[in-house]
């Protein structure tokens, strides 16, 4: 029980924690900041290739054989990007991009819905991480810190909204910290699963390794793209290089 204390209070920190700082840097800030925004996409992105390269496959493939780890790998990516697009579905059709304040609010709100729909699959892809080796497992550790990262500037895109649209910055700040909430649901999720046996531990591992793929690979380019620098471009390589250190030691 305590090692599982231990992951969900983890998870928490990433999840809500991140998101919520997120949410109070945009309000302080009072604007996302593309080139720091478009670094720390980039070095997180690079991170998480590194942990799913060296530390989360290899790990599922030595716990069952080839297929199940693709197709795991597959199920993964698949189903965050069937939940991204269930997102995008809900803002097209709730979220209004008008300038009222009551429009403001109300994207805002749509879009912490979104970020909470999407962080349910990250929590599962921490707690699954940490079943090998424990609350002390660097590759677990590594994920939560850059999934952390990761949420910074969803949180900042939802209290930015809402404090325009005329709500409280206390409420704000909650309200977007509340959206990572699902982050700790998801690890429970995925910290049970890895603990049933081998097999739905290396099924549980290919699937985070997946839905890891799809945010490198679906998510981030979309997020740096604006930066005209190649500063994104160095952020990944500093985040790869870190990954494997973090993986070995």
């Amino acid at each position: 029980m305590e090692l599982f204390a231990d992951i969900m209070l983890i998870t928490g920190i990433a999840g809500i924690a991140g998101t919520g700082l997120g949410g109070l840097s945009g309000i302080i800030f009072k604007r996302s900041g593309k080139k720091g925004s478009g670094f720390m996409l980039g070095f997180a992105g690079g991170v998480m290739l590194s942990v799913v390269c060296f530390d989360l496959i290899p790990q599922a493939l030595l716990l069952s054989h080839i297929m199940l780890v693709l197709s795991g790998t597959a199920l993964g990516f698949c189903t965050v990007f069937l939940l991204n697009s269930l997102a995008c579905r809900i803002s097209a059709v709730y979220g209004n991009p008008a300038g009222r304040s009551g429009s403001l609010i109300t994207g805002g709100a749509v879009t912490a819905v979104a970020i909470a729909l999407h962080n349910l699959p990250e929590g599962m892809v921490i707690g699954s991480s940490f079943v090998p080796a424990g609350a002390a497992h660097a590759g677990g550790l590594a994920i939560a810190a850059v999934m952390g990262l990761h949420n910074i500037p969803e949180g900042m895109a939802v209290a930015l909204q809402l404090t325009e649209g005329g709500m409280k910055k206390t409420a704000a700040v909650l309200l977007t910290a509340l959206a990572g909430a699902p982050t700790v649901a998801g690890a429970a999720f995925g910290f049970m699963l890895g603990n049933i046996n081998p097999l739905w531990l290396s099924l549980s591992l290919s699937a985070a390794s997946g839905a890891m793929l799809y945010v490198v690979f679906g998510e981030l380019p979309a997020s740096v793209n604006g930066s005209a620098s190649g500063l994104p471009a160095f952020a990944v390589l500093a985040g790869i290089l870190t990954g494997i250190l973090m993986t070995v030691f």
